[in-house]
């Protein structure tokens, strides 16, 4: 007789699970969370894409040293952030990119503007 109670308890408990179970993956909220977490993963892969994006950018960008103090600089700077010097620049003949006054050589195109 007692076994005959443990399974009919279990298969109670069982059955309530099943139920409990089938009614929280149907509810409302559950496919509203589902929507969210759907979203939330197109949110962090476009950051990621946005993340690789500005990352190839940064390794295109064309940097330079300050002529006063020889700090990196873009090349699209006119002053630099360091020591605030006003920095002259002039066209690559070739490419047309702008170029400090006293590099020799174009960064882009690599013609060389003047002797040593």
């Amino acid at each position: 007789m007692g076994l005959i109670y443990i399974i009919i308890t279990f298969l109670f408990f069982f059955i309530l699970y099943i139920v409990i179970q089938s009614a929280i993956n149907n509810s409302e909220l559950t496919e509203t969370l589902k929507q969210l977490n759907r979203k939330l993963e197109k949110s962090r892969l476009i950051q990621e894409e946005s993340r690789k994006e500005e990352d190839e950018y940064l390794l295109t960008v064309k940097y330079d040293n300050c002529p006063g103090c020889n700090k990196k600089i873009l090349l699209n700077e006119e002053k630099c952030p360091k020591c605030g010097l006003l920095i002259a620049k002039e066209s690559c003949p070739a490419c047309g990119t702008q170029v400090f006054l006293n590099n020799k050589e174009c960064n882009s195109c690599g013609l060389k503007l003047r002797d040593s």
